[in-house]
């Protein structure tokens, strides 16, 4: 990231339980709104989940966007975006206060099966 223009030092955090990482929120401009940051992604190790840490990270990257004198934050989830262990990333962020700006569908088919 260190020559990508929206990847903004000190913007991206990480959370440690003493030297162990447990959080990352990678962040950044977004390139699609004016005065807005993007969350690009926000993680919590599984056996830290559930203690405050994803909210540490994500109040945090708000005060950082807040203080560029940025207005909004944006970030891209799948609902019902069921992680590997069940957690519901939309659920989480819609609890945050994120609302939905528009759905759409993302397909898939093989290329081995012409079906």
């Amino acid at each position: 990231m260190r020559n990508d223009p929206t990847a903004l030092a000190g913007l991206s955090l990480m959370a440690f339980r003493g030297t162990t990482p447990v959080g990352v929120c990678i962040n950044f401009v977004d390139t699609m709104r004016p005065e807005a940051g993007h969350i690009g992604m926000l993680g919590v190790a599984r056996d830290h989940r559930l203690g405050g840490i994803g909210r540490a990270l994500f109040a945090e990257s708000l005060r950082r966007f807040s203080e560029l004198g940025w207005t909004h934050a944006r970030l891209t989830t799948i609902t019902p975006a069921d992680g590997i262990g069940g957690e519901d990333a939309g659920g989480f962020f819609r609890s945050v206060g994120m609302t939905t700006v528009y759905d759409h569908d993302i397909m898939s088919r093989s290329l081995r099966d012409p079906s």
